[in-house]
């Protein structure tokens, strides 16, 4: 039961691309939050986080 796909959005192009493990982390905070999330996407289905322009949010 629950969800088992997941399509999220995000204004952050930084973080989008990291957790989507386009570009790599420097800082030590975002490099964990990022592990956190990574975690946590495996546990569905699928999972997708795609990038929006703050201006159409």
């Amino acid at each position: 039961k629950g969800f088992r796909h997941i399509r999220a959005y995000g204004d952050s192009k930084l973080v989008c691309m990291q957790v989507n493990g386009l570009w790599k982390t420097k800082n030590q905070n975002m490099t964990d939050l990022c592990k956190v999330a990574k975690e946590l996407k495996d546990k569905f289905m699928s999972f997708e986080i795609c990038h929006v322009e703050r201006c159409s949010i």
